[in-house]
């Protein structure tokens, strides 16, 4: 385990400053300092004031310019290595970049340096390469292979150079003159060549590229920085604001990073809370978050509030401008915003910051700032972060609302003599009452922009945890503890089954098996216990005929392949399977419910019909063995489909709906959605729907066997099993499950004075589903001891959220496998029911 300090400290606290007293007094205990910080500016101001310090000790600054900006040139890396290999005993101070730090590949004798290290690094990444020429990828492709990284999430595959081909890579990089291509690759081929820095692609667009499927032009890579990078040393420091709200806090931790605070430069800073809060006045323009499509967006002169004559319709930021330039009225200010914008944006009436200002000290006699930047990652970036564990709001304090605090502490804010009122605008209200956290005791109001906005909602109570990552990283946790040990559990359990089959489908399983021993077998998966389903002679029997086991997972699919060329009258007269098995003395009222399952084995859905094709389908999940057949009633203008995946183990309730959850949040981040969604009236860009039954996404279904179409030409069975093709791991898919899970948001502190507030400003009613979704959410937090009366108010609130009472018993079942005891919950069920049947629902709870 890596144990790093940090210094967790508020812009303007003087954590620089103390860090320099720290390490010259390293440096007079004869040890070795090397202080890094991200500009050469900060590094310049870090020499002169080391210098002033006595007794004197040797200072090194070792920087440049290089192609890709300051400190970051090749010699640069050199001369870095080459001083710590010829340095000489004794103490000694030496400060490099963050750009140059992150390129070194080698640090002689760490073990005697102490890496203090000014600001918080860039953790993640993210870069789309373009190609110019289909096959262009190949000059960089063919060197790389894919591993799975159990630090990233489901279909994020971990891009790798191939054994024997980092030579081939690296010699491309040195002679990149005679390399037409090399201007596409750099970043990315710096990024892999980095000792650092873990690449991860999606994994379905990657493997399109590479077998030809797609246009050969676009891949998407993502990045990671790892803790590997202050591994070794006789210490490390990382000091930032806000510490335990960056990313690579988060990251970090999951990489089973320890933190500690260093106590020594925490206890010289100037202060740990904001004391002249009373001066700062907030003001925000729009309540939903800022994004650069509403940015842009035109604004109609009918949403306007009050129109000028022959007024024509202008971009949101337009307005936005206006305002700001009247609402300073002529006093000095400094603004911030994106690098698409023009330098005149305000028309030279106001000071543009530069959008990494960190440490300046130069902008102190300013008391306003506006921030018009808007910082959202792109979505395909926001899908990679939270498949490592990363919510959107996690994202956002990270990136954009840090980069806003960096800004605002840019004025007078850091001067605590100055008692000159100050006014910060920022663009929307989240943002505002993140920032107004850290000025307890500022006011937050409206800045009116002339165009109509939606309100938001209101504060709620004061949030009892600190800090986010702390709170969600222990749900997590114990999220991750609890199906794993429900896995372990269900191997115990695990046992072989009896070969038993009805009388007409022994003699053509019998014929199937003898068919295939006469062919070579894969022997994949041989030997795995309850491989199979149970089977149903019709949709409305309680219990199963039989079980059918099989020895290998090729055997099963080769069964399914047996029963698909048949042909059936109807529908009704083929058998079917249930992936789980079943034990009727587990309830007492149902004999096929869920209180009933008793284990597991494979993933099978149910596809009427929508915009996501088979071949489509299966692309989204390159890593996945499955079996995809049509159904009885599908056609080819119509076609109708089930998908098998096989698993390596039996899986317990709970990871069976942790499994299909992410499924579908994995088709949701490629654009196709359930019926249910897409009448949900949110926005959508190109809304797609998959198809899916969502009434099948649970272990009790029962889908008919293969068969022929009921014309027999649009019948089709496709067995995807190329060789990245493997079964589904549950536990690994656990672990992506846990990573992705939340707790309950808790309510935003309010520690703001807001202005009056009006009729307008009432919060919108809460929809059913969010209601529903809390409810989930606290009783799955319920502690040990609580389980009886949580699970109570679970269904009282499903109920009072306007639920039918069967769909509120479906619902308790599925919940109780979250329980300590769920066979105690599922018989408190019957009870609930009771007292909830005559209880009318109260909508408006």
């Amino acid at each position: 385990m890596i144990t790093i300090h940090y210094v967790d400290s508020l812009a303007g606290s003087g954590k620089t400053y103390a860090a320099i007293r720290e390490s010259h007094r390293l440096a007079l205990l004869e040890k070795k300092v090397l202080i890094v910080q991200p500009t050469v500016t900060l590094i310049r101001q870090t020499e002169a004031d080391l210098r002033t310090l006595a007794p004197t000790v040797p200072i090194t600054a070792i920087y440049g310019d290089g192609a890709h900006g300051p400190g970051t040139s090749e010699q640069v890396g050199v001369d870095i290595m080459r001083h710590f290999k010829e340095a000489v005993a004794g103490g000694e101070i030496v400060l490099i970049t963050h750009a140059a730090f992150l390129g070194l590949r080698y640090v002689h004798r760490p073990e005697d340096w102490h890496v203090i290290v000014d600001e918080i690094p860039q953790a993640d990444w993210v870069h789309e390469v373009q190609f110019k020429r289909p096959n262009d990828h190949k000059i960089v492709t063919e060197h790389l292979n894919l591993v799975i990284d159990q630090y990233a999430g489901a279909g994020y595959p971990r891009l790798v150079p191939a054994r024997r081909h980092v030579n081939p890579l690296k010699e491309m990089h040195r002679n990149k003159a005679n390399v037409p291509e090399y201007a596409a690759i750099r970043d990315l081929l710096n990024k892999v060549l980095a000792p650092h820095w873990h690449v991860h692609v999606l994994d379905s667009q990657y493997c399109s590229l590479i077998d030809g499927k797609s246009d050969g032009l676009r891949l998407l890579a993502f990045a990671i920085l790892s803790p590997s990078l202050l591994d070794g040393y006789a210490s490390a420091t990382i000091m930032g604001a806000c510490f335990k709200e960056a990313a690579l806090y988060h990251l970090w931790r999951l990489q089973g990073v320890e933190f500690r605070p260093h106590t020594k430069i925490q206890s010289r800073l100037r202060y740990m809370q904001h004391n002249n809060c009373d001066l700062l006045t907030i003001r925000y323009v729009v309540d939903q978050g800022w994004s650069k499509r509403l940015r842009d967006a035109a604004v109609p002169t009918s949403e306007l509030t009050a129109v000028e004559e022959g007024a024509e319709a202008k971009r949101l930021l337009d307005h936005v401008v206006k305002t700001i330039t009247t609402a300073f009225n002529g006093q000095p200010y400094a603004w911030m915003g994106n690098t698409d914008q023009p330098d005149d944006l305000f028309g030279g009436q106001a000071v543009r910051l530069p959008n990494s200002p960190h440490g300046l000290n130069e902008f102190q006699h300013i008391h306003n700032i506006a921030v018009v930047s808007a910082l959202n990652p792109p979505p395909a970036h926001f899908a990679f972060l939270r498949s490592v564990g990363l919510s959107a709001e996690e994202v956002k304090r990270a990136g954009y609302w840090q980069s806003v605090y960096q800004a605002v502490m840019r004025s007078s804010l850091r001067n605590l003599g100055d008692r000159t009122k100050k006014t910060v605008i920022v663009m929307d209200r989240p943002t505002a009452d993140w920032l107004a956290g850290l000025f307890p005791g500022c006011r937050v109001e409206r800045l009116d922009c002339g165009v109509k906005m939606q309100e938001a909602r209101k504060p709620g109570r004061p949030r009892k945890h600190l800090h986010d990552a702390d709170r969600k990283a222990a749900f997590r946790d114990r999220y991750r503890r609890e199906l794993t040990e429900a896995l372990d559990a269900m191997k115990v359990q695990q046992t072989d089954r009896i070969h038993c089959l009805p009388d007409d489908l022994r003699e053509s399983f019998d014929q199937c098996v003898r068919l295939r021993e006469q062919r070579a077998t894969t022997g994949s998966n041989a030997g795995l216990p309850a491989i199979g389903g149970s089977l149903f002679s019709s949709i409305f029997a309680a219990t199963a005929c039989a079980f059918m086991p099989v020895g290998e997972i090729d055997e099963f699919v080769d069964l399914l392949k047996w029963f698909h060329s048949h042909q059936h009258p109807s529908k009704d007269d083929n058998w079917l399977i249930s992936p789980a098995t079943f034990e009727a003395s587990a309830a007492s009222k149902t004999q096929r419910g869920l209180a009933n399952v008793r284990e597991i084995w494979g993933i099978w859905l149910d596809n009427d019909g929508g915009d996501l094709t088979p071949d489509a389908f299966a692309a989204l999940f390159p890593r996945l063995r499955m079996v995809i057949y049509n159904t009885y009633s599908s056609t080819s203008a119509a076609p109708r489909w089930r998908v098998f995946i096989p698993t390596t183990m039996s899986m317990p309730v709970a990871v069976f709906t942790a499994i299909l959850d992410i499924m579908m949040r994995k088709l949701n981040e490629h654009g196709f959605w359930s019926d249910k969604q897409l009448a949900d009236g949110r926005p959508r860009k190109d809304p797609r729907r998959h198809g899916f039954d969502s009434t099948k996404l649970v272990p009790t279904s029962l889908f008919y066997l293969p068969c022929q179409a009921q014309d027999p030409a649009d019948s089709f069975f496709l067995d995807y099993n190329g060789k990245c093709r493997n079964p589904l791991d549950p536990y690994e898919w656990a672990e992506f499950a846990a990573r992705a899970a939340r707790p309950a948001p808790e309510p935003t502190a309010t520690v703001v004075k807001l202005t009056p507030a009006t009729n307008e400003d009432a919060a919108p009613t809460t929809s059913p589903e969010e209601v529903r979704e809390a409810a989930i959410a606290t009783w799955r937090r319920a502690s040990k001891g609580h389980g009886h009366n949580e699970f109570f108010k679970l269904g009282r609130a499903l109920r009072n959220s306007g639920m039918p009472l069967d769909e509120v018993r479906a619902m308790m079942e599925s919940e109780a496998a979250f329980a300590r005891s769920p066979d105690e919950r599922r018989r408190q069920i019957t009870g609930i029911m009771h007292a909830l049947v005559t209880d009318r629902p109260n909508l408006a709870a």
